[in-house]
């Protein structure tokens, strides 16, 4: 996802309409101060999202750090 996203629209007969175009807002983007800090919140957020998704579908979302830091403390 980047600032704008473009969503190819199909009509019922086939034939293509026109674009829908979606401006994402968020408070973390127009914080930063350059394009990689925008990057980094656009990135942020896309994580927020897909785990939020994910709960809401009954998975259990475990940061790949913490699930390491788990295992090797039982190895010991």
């Amino acid at each position: 996802m980047g600032i704008i996203s473009i969503q190819k629209r199909n009509r019922a007969d086939g034939g293509y309409s026109s674009n829908n175009y979606i401006l994402y807002d968020f408070h973390e983007m127009w914080g930063a101060g350059n394009q990689e800090e925008v990057a980094q919140a656009i990135e942020k957020i896309d994580i927020q999202k897909a785990t939020e998704l994910l709960q809401n579908n009954g998975f259990k979302v475990i940061k790949k750090e913490s699930l390491e830091e788990a295992t090797d403390q039982s190895n010991t």
